[in-house]
């Protein structure tokens, strides 16, 4: 009798073809074998170590953790060479002999906040900075300035915008049934996304905006007569974070003051985006639209964005399609929190707008719990 094969793809769980397996499985074997150097996670809590290290822990090696700058010391004398991990711009770990990695979130994160504790798919990892600081260099920004895109790598970075495009996908997907309402004007319509205080503040001393109530007064003031559309940063909104307290304030600046944490049907209805170093105008230029920076976030710089601030560094004229190859396909790592096995980007797009993206908001008690309390805190300052 013969015999019918039928194989699975391990992250949406269609049906799939051979050479789609066989692909996965190469992934596998390149991705473990960048990682072949003893680790160590410095400075983070228990819960984020163990996150971080599912990206990082291939067979046969370990990713080791600690608080103690003592007992990392002696860990970086023992294994000459290491790699030392630290989270965000927060004050790192100065080695000697071993390599200083950042970690932080991917571009396309999780269904769910990180603020409450959804799990990310995706990281990056940068020896040079991070993406966000445009007051030196990430290993973000050398991929964009020097590599040589193929008609292939942008054949496929087309093919990713339009999944994305057409899935909706952002970063947080936190999706609603709600629609934009911009009123009855017929004038422009702008968009004005908030940055989160921290990231803003540390990365961009070159912004003659120092706050976000700065930046959206002069928005204002250089566009009288549009329709302006505040969103705050979702974690903000959530609670999650401080910064509430300033909102009264940015709603006499704006015609809206959008209450919707999803903020993907004001995307698709606006002219423009205007912003600091939201990652929202980077998912505003996937679809097609007009994005003025008044900060240097990562893709500004490379001729796709009209810029209120110069970045020397940046000397390249950049396609969308070489943008996303470098952002989305080359610069992060992408991992199925369902399987602990390494995606591509396109995965990671089919993953989010799948059924099995809903497994991420399977959280302990304790993080639900502190993503309650935070909420309960954070209007009180």
């Amino acid at each position: 009798m013969p015999t019918f094969v039928a194989f699975v793809d391990p992250n949406t769980g269609e049906k799939c073809s051979l050479d789609r397996i066989l692909d996965h499985l190469e992934l596998q074997k390149q991705t473990h074998s960048q990682q072949t150097k003893p680790k160590i996670l410095f400075g983070l809590p228990a819960w984020k170590s163990k996150l971080i290290s599912r990206f990082l822990v291939s067979p046969g090696t370990e990713c080791d953790s600690s608080r103690s700058m003592r007992t990392t010391r002696k860990w970086e004398s023992d294994h000459p060479g290491g790699e030392i991990y630290t989270w965000s711009l927060r004050d790192g770990y100065t080695a000697s002999t071993a390599t200083s990695i950042r970690t932080e979130d991917g571009f396309l994160r999780s269904v769910g906040l990180g603020a409450n504790f959804h799990a990310p798919i995706s990281l990056v990892f940068d020896s040079r900075g991070m993406y966000f600081d445009s007051t030196r260099p990430s290993d973000l920004e050398v991929i964009l300035n020097e590599t040589k895109f193929s008609t292939s790598d942008c054949e496929r970075a087309r093919q990713l915008i339009d999944s994305l495009v057409r899935n909706r996908i952002t970063k947080y997907n936190l999706k609603s049934q709600s629609e934009a309402d911009w009123g009855s004007r017929d004038q422009p319509k702008i968009l004005v996304p908030r940055r989160q205080d921290e990231h803003f503040r540390s990365a961009n001393g070159q912004s003659p905006c120092f706050s976000n109530l700065a930046f959206l007064e002069r928005v204002r003031r250089e566009n009288p007569s549009s329709i302006i559309a505040y969103k705050p940063h979702p974690d903000v909104a959530e609670k999650l974070r401080p910064g509430s307290a300033n909102l009264d304030e940015m709603k006499y600046l704006c015609d809206v003051l959008i209450q919707d944490l999803d903020i993907i049907p004001w995307l698709e209805t606006c002219d423009e985006v205007h912003t600091l170093t939201s990652q929202t105008g980077f998912e505003a230029l996937l679809r097609g639209k007009d994005v003025t920076c008044y900060g240097v976030p990562f893709y500004s710089g490379w001729g796709l964005t009209t810029d209120k601030i110069h970045c020397d560094r940046r000397n390249r004229k950049l396609r969308i399609e070489e943008l996303v190859a470098g952002v989305l396909m080359d610069y992060p790592l992408y991992l199925n929190p369902n399987t602990s096995e390494f995606m591509t980007a396109h995965d990671a797009s089919k993953f989010l707008s799948s059924e099995n993206s809903v497994e991420i908001f399977s959280r302990p008690m304790l993080f639900r719990v502190t993503a309650a309390v935070k909420r309960l805190i954070h209007p009180l300052r």
